[in-house]
């Protein structure tokens, strides 16, 4: 029964379904739609590389970033990423402090498709790293690089780098020669240079500097300087000539001198000046640099007639030490060509002499021309006096038979010679048995 029942509704259902009870006109009649079959999307994949799991780190806000496929959005701890062709990168992920989770979610292009990773991030506020190494040190006086020092300097270096808790100290350490051992100056210094103490004379000297930062960590060693050599002595002494007592020019001076030397750094160069009237007196003629050369010769000039002058030379050593000399001085004279002339009148004294008494004689020869001047003294022909600078005579009468002789006063300088001849009355003493 129940059988018939089922057979006989499936029937009149078939009639329900397809019979057409409502005749349609032929416009009435629809298409059948078809629809292409369903498909499902690849599933996503996600990958973080950045940072590492388990990675430490002493910022609170980082970048995440790695790599995908199959997904067209992706999130990480909820904020949108970029991406850029199989990559993803977010920025300013924040942390806060111990252990962080990080989860990125890749969603693919069917409906519920996803797929994520985690991984395990800690914030750690402590610096962990040590600073950066500072710049090979270099030794001098702020700029440049000396290779010797008469006494005084300073040692450079560039700053250390620490990001986390900044730089703190430096400590500086110096040796003796390159195989002495390294000595700490000082571990307290907190800028980028220091003047060491109690160097010494005719050393050697070399220094290394490492940084501390923040959290007491230490930087590797710097490079070690390439030195500097301490000479706390001047050159040795050299001597300066110049062209004579006198010079006819009143525009050219000229010298030459001794070289000096310096048993610790050597000569580094000399420097020439010009005094006039003395070697503290007007200076002409400014420090100039005369190289490793002994002579100089000066040109231009305006000499004055008959001032001296003095030209001084200072050596210099490696260091920066000098030792200075001056010439003796040389006069400024045009050419003489005008002789003195001697025009004397003695006193009545001074024309009789006494056998066997000294006297004394001054000749005062008249001369425009500042060229030097010389006497001679001659007796009855005879010289007594050759010529020298001194014009005065100191003579003592000789047995010569009494009466009258001729006392012959000359004087010369550059322009010429003049004679004067003086009777002198030689008189017996009667203090001297004939």
């Amino acid at each position: 029964m129940t059988s018939a029942v089922l057979i006989l509704f499936f029937v009149l259902g078939s009639k329900l379904i397809f019979a057409d009870p409502i005749p349609r006109r032929p416009g009435d009649l629809q298409p059948i739609k078809k629809y292409p079959p369903y498909t499902i999307s690849p599933p996503p994949w996600i990958n973080i590389l950045v940072p590492e799991d388990d990675a430490i780190v002493n910022q609170s806000l980082i970048t995440v970033s790695g790599r995908y496929q199959n997904a067209f959005r992706i999130t990480v701890n909820g904020s949108e990423a970029i991406l850029s062709q199989g990559a993803f990168t977010i920025n300013n992920v924040e942390l806060h402090d111990g252990e962080n989770t990080i989860t990125a979610i890749a969603y693919g292009r069917s409906r519920g498709q996803e797929a994520r990773d985690v991984i395990h991030v800690t914030f750690d506020t402590a610096d962990h790293t040590p600073p950066t190494s500072p710049g090979q040190p270099t030794e001098g006086f702020g700029s440049g690089d000396l290779d010797w020092s008469y006494g005084y300097f300073h040692v450079f270096w560039s700053p250390a780098q620490d990001f986390e808790t900044g730089v703190s100290a430096y400590e500086l350490q110096e040796r003796i020669d390159e195989s002495g051992e390294w000595r700490t100056l000082s571990d307290q210094i907190t800028n980028t240079s220091f003047a060491p103490p109690n160097e010494q004379h005719n050393t050697h000297y070399f220094y290394r500097v490492r940084a501390r930062n923040g959290a007491s960590l230490w930087s590797e060693w710097s490079l070690p300087s390439d030195g500097i050599r301490l000479d706390q002595t001047n050159p040795l002494p050299f001597t300066i000539t110049d062209d004579g007592e006198t010079t006819n020019s009143t525009t050219e001076l000229h010298a030459t001198w001794t070289p000096s030397s310096d048993p610790e750094t050597g000569i580094r160069n000399y420097t020439y000046f010009i005094y006039e009237n003395a070697p503290n007196g007007r200076l002409i003629v400014g420090d100039q640099n005369a190289g490793l050369a002994t002579e100089i010769t000066r040109q231009n000039l305006q000499l004055q007639e008959g001032l001296t002058y003095y030209i001084g030379v200072r050596a210099y050593n490696q260091a920066g030490r000098y030792a200075m000399y001056f010439s003796d001085g040389i006069r400024a004279v045009t050419q003489d060509t005008t002789p003195p002339s001697l025009n004397m009148n003695p006193s009545l004294d001074e024309r009789k002499a006494m056998i066997g008494k000294e006297y004394t004689f001054t000749a005062n020869a008249q001369d425009s021309d500042p060229s030097p001047l010389e006497y001679q003294f001659e007796l009855n022909g005879n010289v007594i006096q050759p010529y020298s600078s001194n014009n005065i005579l100191t003579y003592t009468s000789t047995a010569l038979a009494p009466g009258s002789l001729p006392l012959t006063v000359k004087a010369r300088d550059e322009g010429g010679e003049a004679r004067q001849d003086i009777p002198i009355y030689i008189y017996r003493n009667p203090e001297v048995g004939s």
